[in-house]
């Protein structure tokens, strides 16, 4: 019965940044976990589009690793990164976003922080190490979390049995 449990889950990795020869860097500089899916975007809007679209299971594991403006004083008719990352959080709370952040943008790491995003790492040379490190930690996470999770069901089923097993020998005394 515990073999038909699945305690594996997918990994979905979103690149959601306008320059695409980077987020073709940073996706060629991670090490990509087996059962996963990556995805770049070059817009906010796109990917909330895209996003709005895809039906994710509950041990499914969705990280978003967003580069884009937090204030767009320039463009008014597109989202900053601030409304993409509250958007995010309203389709669905449990995906892990990670801001990247541009030079002159890293007095917002607290503040998206409190937002909801899981990390705040800034876009230079160690970019695709510190995505990695994020990977990984998440990965090791789930992986944990789902590994409890059976234990628990293993640890339910076992007690019944239990259970079941004293009222028949009571039953039969």
């Amino acid at each position: 019965m515990l073999e038909s449990i699945n305690i594996e889950f997918r990994t979905f990795i979103f690149i959601v940044e306008f320059n695409t020869e980077f987020a073709h860097s940073i996706i060629e500089g991670i090490d990509i976990p087996k059962r996963t899916t990556v995805r770049s975007f070059p817009s906010g809007e796109k990917f909330i589009q895209h996003l709005s679209t895809l039906k994710f299971r509950r041990n499914d594991l969705v990280i978003v690793f967003m580069g884009y403006n937090f204030l767009d004083d320039y463009n008014h008719s597109l989202m900053n990164g601030i409304e993409i990352l509250e958007s995010i959080k309203h389709v669905n709370p449990k995906i892990e976003v990670v801001m990247m952040a541009g030079e002159g943008e890293k007095e917002y790491g607290a503040y998206v922080m409190k937002l909801g995003a899981h990390a705040f790492i800034p876009k230079d040379d160690n970019i695709a190490t510190r995505a990695n490190n994020i990977i990984m930690r998440l990965c090791g996470n789930r992986n944990i979390n789902s590994k409890k999770r059976l234990l628990k069901i293993t640890f339910i089923i076992w007690l019944i049995t239990l259970v079941a097993l004293i009222i028949s020998l009571i039953v039969n005394f």
